[in-house]
């Protein structure tokens, strides 16, 4: 029986979320998105901080979706935290964005992210891009052993 994979997102937008789920329902193997509504709480998160803690319920994540735009800590500065944190430095960091500006682009690269999507303005393709990019995380790429469960 193939594993479940952990997927963070990071999305302010309930509707945007709403969404995304559906998208990862779709994916060809099997994923638990945890939402977490701004960058304060996905570095919570990654911490196991508060809610948490318990990392039977909250396990480390197969890959991150940051946005960029979110209130109290933007996707910029989580992805920077991410990558100067040894400990999570490694988990692939995906930057989400309805923002086609190359310095967006430009900057999540030079900060380490592994891919930066564009949000499509069209429901039926947000979900495809959603469900091509999960699936490719999660049945192409292979965690580092710190994170994996069987290690």
């Amino acid at each position: 029986m193939q594993s479940t994979e952990p997927i963070l997102y990071a999305e302010d937008d309930a509707n945007d979320q709403f969404l995304i789920a559906r998208a990862f329902k779709k994916m060809s193997c099997p994923v638990e998105v945890r939402f977490v509504n701004d960058g304060t709480e996905a570095i919570d998160y990654m911490n196991g901080a508060g809610e948490y803690a318990d990392r039977t319920r909250f396990p480390f994540p197969t890959v991150i979706f940051l946005d960029i735009k979110m209130p109290r800590t933007n996707g910029f500065q989580v992805l920077t935290w991410l990558k100067d944190n040894e400990a999570f430095k490694l988990i692939p960091v995906v930057m989400i964005s309805s923002s086609q500006m190359q310095e967006d682009i430009d900057r999540s690269y030079a900060l380490g992210a592994s891919t930066y999507l564009v949000k499509p303005a069209d429901v039926a393709e947000l979900q495809k891009l959603f469900k091509v990019t999960g699936e490719f995380y999660c049945e192409h790429v292979e965690k580092p052993s710190k994170y994996r469960v069987d290690a």
